[in-house]
């Protein structure tokens, strides 16, 4: 049996009301990562700003808290790209006999 541990956390986050975004080089649902909040707010907001301070600040991998000018709060778990890959990501496990 594998396991996914992203895949595990992104289901008991969304099961707590809490709002899961993967974002991956090229970064194509970017527009998803405040909920479309400032597409709604603005005609033609720059998601790129975004993903420029995304690989700037949060470059290596960690947990990353932060906030925006509209007091939004994110929580952002930056992962080392796998082996021999582009972006971040941990790869599902396979569990051992006795743990499934």
């Amino acid at each position: 049996m594998t396991f996914d541990p992203i895949g595990h956390m992104m289901e008991i986050m969304e099961a707590q009301g809490i709002s899961v975004l993967v974002l991956t080089p090229p970064y194509d649902n970017i527009i998803l990562f405040d909920g479309g909040f400032r597409q709604g707010l603005y005609q033609n907001y720059d998601y790129a700003e975004i993903v420029r301070r995304l690989e700037r600040d949060c470059a290596q991998p960690g947990l990353y808290l932060a906030s925006d000018q509209f007091e939004i709060q994110y929580m952002i778990l930056s992962l080392p790209a796998p082996a021999g890959g582009e972006g971040g990501g941990v790869k599902p496990h396979l569990l051992p006999r006795g743990l499934t």
